[in-house]
């Protein structure tokens, strides 16, 4: 998933119930098929002090598009498919290609 990926940066505050979407968006983002299949690819986590912050990720492709959530709008497992859909579509571009 993240060969199209250049870098994925998650910030939230551990304790709070609307940061378990973004967690769990980071563990399946960062297993280790997904590291081997790009290792340049950065992934920033920043643990929040404000309880109040919103947890959020944010996700750039090397087509230079960025996708952002938001961890209380959207479930974990909803953020990987996002990031999935739009990584087909930048692997069918590139079959394509040749």
């Amino acid at each position: 998933m993240l060969k199209f990926i250049t870098n994925i940066k998650v910030a939230f505050y551990p304790f709070k119930p609307s940061s378990t979407s973004v967690r769990i968006f980071l563990n399946q983002v960062s297993s280790g098929v997904n590291i081997q299949s790009n290792p340049q690819c950065k992934i920033d986590v920043i643990t929040l002090s404000d309880k109040n912050a919103t947890p959020t990720a944010h996700v750039q492709f090397k087509d230079g598009k960025k996708l952002d959530f938001k961890g209380h709008e959207l479930s974990g497992d909803d953020m990987v498919r996002s990031v999935q859909k739009y990584v087909r579509k930048l692997s069918q571009e590139e079959d394509l290609k040749g």
